[in-house]
């Protein structure tokens, strides 16, 4: 009895020995996929042994980095989904990456697989706030393995900020710079879209418009008891709109007089004119509110001093 025992023992042994093998690695899709960082995906089979199993990845087949190894998937389970985040990508980048797994049996890698993290596409403005008309230079760059001749479209959001609209076109150089020139008419939004595959779009650059106004007096040393013309010019030409002129005191600049804009022969550009009669010494200044769709603006101070 006690030899047939031992041989159906060796008989099962046998049989499970027989029955494991290397393990199975199905490199599955990559997701999640961001400018630097992306997720792995894949299926192991461990085939009746205790199997771990890594990624692989870089920017050729000799890959170069590995994921840390994790498991081990019990012998007894069949088909697993596994999964690896990995990050420090570089941008518009190409990366192969592949599954690997393995047993006491050996190891298997999966198949090797593709995929393209997002471009990155800088944008700067170069100021943060431009008086009216005033150029603006709207230069960045596309980031990533082939940036060369890239076609990339401005987009331009003006105030009401309703929404983006396309209003120019260039590609980039060797290195993936571009630049675009646009005058500001108002608090405008832009942001460009790289044509890379896939599209990539840009930062926004957001630039605030400023009036201007400017200041002059008819005298700056009037006589007690007469007055003071004030005239001056304000762009853009918000005609209707209201200048104050201030006087500086100890809490700061006060109102003295209001005066409304008016239209005239320059182009964009309206002018005031406003009589004091009540004049104190003092420091003036012109100066235009702001709006949702402007920055309000002072003229450079001027001193009135009465002579008596």
């Amino acid at each position: 009895m006690r030899p047939l025992i031992a041989a159906l023992a060796a008989s099962l042994l046998i049989t499970a020995s027989a029955q494991a093998a290397v393990p199975t690695a199905t490199t599955g899709n990559a997701n999640t996929i961001t400018k630097t960082s992306a997720k792995l995906n894949g299926t192991v089979r461990p085939n009746k042994e205790n199997t771990t199993w890594h990624f692989e990845f870089g920017t050729t087949t000799a890959y170069g980095t590995n994921t840390p190894e994790q498991g081990p998937i019990p012998a007894g389970s069949g088909n697993t989904n596994v999964s690896s985040d990995i990050g420090a990508l570089a941008p518009g980048t190409v990366y192969h990456y592949r599954l690997v797994a393995t047993n006491p049996s050996g190891s298997i890698p999966g198949k090797d697989r593709t995929f393209t993290t997002r471009p990155a596409v800088s944008l700067n403005a170069s100021k943060r706030v431009g008086s009216f008309n005033e150029n603006i230079t709207l230069s960045g760059q596309v980031f990533g393995t082939a940036v060369s001749g890239i076609t990339v479209s401005l987009q331009e959001n003006p105030y009401p900020f309703a929404g983006w609209n396309d209003v120019a076109t260039t590609t980039t150089d060797a290195a993936g710079r571009y630049v675009f020139v646009r005058q500001l008419k108002t608090n405008t939004a832009w942001r460009v879209v790289a044509q890379t595959k896939p599209a990539g779009t840009s930062n926004t650059a957001l630039v605030l418009e400023e009036d201007t106004v400017t200041l002059k007096a008819n005298t700056t040393r009037p006589r007690r008891g007469h007055t003071v013309l004030f005239t001056g010019f304000a762009t853009p030409a918000r005609l209707g709109a209201p200048v104050y002129i201030q006087r500086l005191g100890k809490s700061g600049w006060r109102r003295v007089l209001t005066a409304k804009l008016a239209a005239t022969a320059i182009p964009d550009t309206a002018s005031y004119a406003v009589r004091l009669r009540h004049v104190v010494s003092g420091v003036y200044r012109a100066y235009v509110p702001g709006g949702y769709d402007h920055l309000a603006d002072a003229s450079p101070a001027k001193r009135i001093t009465i002579r008596r």
